[in-house]
């Protein structure tokens, strides 16, 4: 008895069984049992309304393929399941990102909706505003004078995203190929002198020793948003509380990191200088003074918007006062401290658009050349029949093992549609965002600051 239910319950699984089948029970051959075998999940794979699942290169048992050992084609195998899960992996990180950047750019959205509720207002009290410039002959100092450095202290904040992307590229320029290139290559022609190889191997690692080091600081200071900080910043500038945090975090984001490489490039400069060939010194120097260069005009552009962040602060808080002090001009206080908040979620949308856009092409990149490993397992199954039969594509677990693939190259190949489409929307709100137009989200924030101008030109 206890024979007779083990096999009713292989055959209710399709696990083929004896010729005496139960009456009702779903059987399958030897071939679709190899199949079904075969065929397991790797991991779920998803984004914005759609479910999918990337299936795994699996052994002939069934089990997921992991290390492989010695046997060549099982380490294919297992690469291809370790770059499948991180293609997951990633992909989930991308839809994160997108989130983010819709998030901010709704952010941005309504505040302009409340802008244009906001101006109208605004327009209602213009008068009051002219009036009070014949009753206070500070307050058109105060006003004018919160207006004027606000637009410098934001004006500084484009030269911070300017000298921030020069200082970018420098630290990737210390990761390119290229560098190291006519090195090799002179490696190549010394070849036949072992020692002389063994002292060039010697001088290219001390070399990328000291650009590794270097690289490993400068990416911590690649990775953070000094534009949307120093926006964060200036939107808290009359805030003594939070204007306090943001100094803080001004003060360690903005000089911990940049000041640690500074003296590394610096203390380090003998350590360059004293490489013996001197192709591979001069490389090695420009890419050392190239970086170098843009660290200090970060850290100009920095101190130049400190000093001009902290003149808002004062300049600030005297011009709200003189606003806020009549119902008749508080409307238009109040929208000049909201315009500070659009500015930085401006800046904020602006940096999580550029960061997804930079990502996902990246990302699709690599999801291209992994799609595409996919969509040819079966050469890499006919190459490998050669040596071994169960691989021979006619065969069942063959056969699994090509179309799991094909349908992984498939999925990876919809993402990338639907990645591109949303390359594509994120573009357009991005080239919106940025508009400093009468199209873009600052257009009442701008008709306030001219309106207010006006006023105080025109006293009443």
């Amino acid at each position: 008895m206890g024979d007779e239910k083990d096999k009713k319950k292989q055959w209710a699984i399709g696990v083929p069984g004896g010729k005496n089948k139960p009456k009702g029970t779903v059987t399958m051959d030897d071939d679709q049992a190899v199949v079904v075998r075969s065929k397991k999940p790797l991991a779920a794979i998803s984004w914005k309304g759609h479910h999918g699942t990337l299936y795994a290169m699996t052994d002939t048992s069934g089990n997921i393929v992991t290390g492989g050992g010695n046997n060549m084609r099982l380490r294919d195998m297992s690469e291809m399941n370790t770059a499948g899960k991180a293609a997951v992996a990633h992909i989930a990180q991308i839809n994160q990102l997108e989130t983010t950047w819709r998030q901010d750019i709704d952010m941005v959205r309504k505040a302009l909706d409340q802008s244009a509720a906001d101006i109208k207002k605004v327009e209602v009290q213009m008068p009051a505003v002219s009036a009070q410039h014949s009753k206070d002959d500070n307050f058109v100092r105060d006003v004018d004078a919160f207006l004027t450095a606000t637009s410098q202290a934001e004006s500084i904040i484009e030269r911070i995203r300017t000298a921030k992307q020069g200082f970018d590229e420098a630290t990737l320029g210390l990761k390119k190929e290229e560098l190291w290139k006519e090195f090799h290559e002179k490696q190549k022609e010394v070849k036949a002198d072992e020692a002389a190889v063994k002292a060039k191997e010697a001088e290219i690692a001390r070399a990328k020793k000291f650009l590794g080091e270097v690289y490993d600081i400068a990416e911590k200071i690649v990775h953070q948003d000094w534009a949307g900080l120093a926006a964060q910043a200036l939107d808290f500038a009359k805030d003594t509380v939070k204007g306090a945090v943001i100094d803080s975090l001004v003060d360690a984001r903005y000089g911990a990191e940049l000041a640690v490489l500074q003296n590394k490039l610096a203390k380090d400069q003998a350590a360059a200088e004293n490489l013996n060939d001197e192709a591979l010194k001069t490389a090695v120097d420009k890419a050392r003074v190239g970086l170098s260069k843009a660290a200090s005009e970060l850290e100009n552009v920095r101190n130049d918007f400190v000093r001009a962040a902290e003149h808002v602060g004062r300049v600030q808080t005297m011009a709200s006062d003189r606003l806020k002090k009549s119902p008749k001009t508080a409307a238009v206080g109040a929208m000049l401290e909201q315009r500070g908040r659009q500015v930085h979620a401006i800046n904020t949308a602006r940096s999580a658009c550029e960061f997804y856009l930079r990502i996902s092409a990246a990302e699709r990149r690599k999801m291209s050349v992994l799609s595409n490993n996919y969509g040819r397992v079966g050469s890499w199954l006919t190459e490998a029949a050669a040596e071994d039969p169960k691989y021979n594509r006619s065969q069942p677990y063959a056969k699994s093992l090509e179309l799991a693939s094909l349908g992984n190259s498939v999925e990876l190949g919809n993402w990338d549609a639907y990645a591109n489409s949303v390359e594509s929307d994120c573009k357009q709100l991005l080239a919106w965002v940025t508009d400093a137009t009468g199209n873009g989200p600052m257009v009442h924030f701008d008709r306030l600051v001219n309106l207010t101008k006006e006023a105080l030109a025109n006293p009443k």
